[in-house]
């Protein structure tokens, strides 16, 4: 919608038409587990209704894009409400598919999603997992030590679902924060009665009969260990939705390929988490899948495509999370992300300072734990990560 917004800014006279499978404009998924904190007061309150019509532009809701025809410069679309099909021709096309949950490749696994194991991916799932919760009993597994699958671990712990948490890494946030960082993560969850698997990988999966028949999930094995939850999430990221990108001949890597100004091929423009952009700290490609990027990113891609002339400057993989009562933050690169580069040898060092967020005597002081990773060589700051009070508020980049 960004993307949209841009266009008819840059470009008035611009004839937008916007499609979308789902029955509703957009969502914040980085909601989700507040909903269920119940600081957020429904999924309904998640959605967001974009006034497309009142800006000139065209909005066909529950219809697909099937096929590109770069040729003809058509998009062949399917309308689920009525299985008809229409074509819809173009002078600039934005791809803006998104992502969708990742499954692990466990036999069986992706055959119980909605009957007892649960993806985050979508708000229709989320409600399931809340109802399957409340009905179902109070133990739940999380694979995956992410930002969501942490916010969705301390949430549940509140209210006295017995959480544990399994990530196949050795820490937590292992592609924000640099380990001696995530352990204070590690033990407030500890502290508010999460339990953690670290290093351990789901190995398989259990089904058995439910009452009505279905297939139903039993138990699960993590590294060699037996668990019986009431509830499997499966929190361990996203893929880009690529498929109709790659069946149209655009270059996929990671994501879509593109460049500065979000451009993939001939009149044709990719934006958000199925678009593979690059980092700003050295260029390489790379893949950064939250809103905020997806956002600059729409602005760039809709200008471009209206006849303008946008920039994007890159990003910087800038991350904020509140897990419980504890705020997380980083921008950049990690130590272990930024000595994984086989093309850049880095000379790293770090500094790591406690202090308060504000002077002690001012209402509302907190104790915050920042750390600077930067490279010698140069002097240059690449990479910065934030525990505490006002951690967001000292990584804003």
């Amino acid at each position: 919608m960004s993307a949209a917004l841009a266009a008819i800014r840059n470009d008035p006279k611009s004839e937008i038409t916007i499609i979308e499978r789902r029955s509703y404009d957009m969502f914040s998924p980085c909601g989700i587990p507040f909903v269920f904190e119940g600081c957020v007061k429904s999924f309904e309150s998640l959605k967001h209704d974009f006034k497309a019509e009142s800006m000139g532009m065209k909005k066909l809701l529950e219809h697909e894009v099937q096929e590109i025809d770069r040729e003809k410069k058509i998009v062949k679309v399917w309308n689920m409400k009525d299985n008809s099909n229409l074509e819809q021709g173009y002078d600039s096309l934005i791809i803006a598919t998104g992502s969708e949950a990742f499954i692990p490749p466990v036999k069986g696994l992706d055959s119980l999603i909605g009957s007892g194991v649960f993806t985050l991916g979508s708000l229709e799932i989320a409600a399931q997992l809340r109802e399957h919760i409340k009905d179902m009993g109070s133990i739940s597994i999380i694979v995956g030590g992410g930002a969501i699958g942490l916010e969705l671990a301390a949430a549940l712990q509140q209210h006295k679902i017995d959480t544990t948490l399994i990530e196949m890494k050795n820490s937590l946030l292992p592609n924000a924060l640099d380990p001696d960082m995530a352990k204070m993560v590690e033990e407030y969850l500890g502290t508010i009665g999460v339990r953690m698997r670290l290093g351990a990988r789901l190995e398989s999966v259990t089904a058995g009969i439910g009452d009505s028949g279905n297939q139903v999930l039993r138990s699960i094995r993590v590294s060699g260990e037996e668990f019986n939850p009431s509830a499997l999430v499966l929190a361990s990221g996203v893929r880009a939705n690529t498929e109709l990108a790659a069946e149209a001949g655009l270059n996929i890597e990671k994501g879509i390929v593109t460049d500065e100004r979000m451009h993939s091929a001939e009149g044709i423009y990719a934006a958000g988490d199925c678009a593979q952009s690059f980092s700003a700290i050295d260029r390489r490609p790379s893949m950064v899948q939250i809103a905020t990027t997806a956002i600059q990113q729409g602005r760039v891609a809709g200008i471009n495509a209206s006849g303008g002339n946008a920039v994007y400057p890159g990003n910087c993989a800038t991350f904020v999370s509140r897990i419980g009562d504890l705020e997380v933050a980083s921008t950049g690169f990690t130590s272990e992300g930024a000595n994984s580069i086989p093309e850049k040898q880095y000379s790293l060092a770090s500094v790591r300072l406690a202090g308060n967020d504000k002077p002690e005597w001012i209402q509302g002081s907190g104790r915050i734990t920042i750390k600077l990773i930067f490279d010698t060589a140069t002097g240059k700051v690449i990479g910065a990560q934030a525990i505490g009070a006002s951690a967001a508020t000292h990584i804003n980049v």
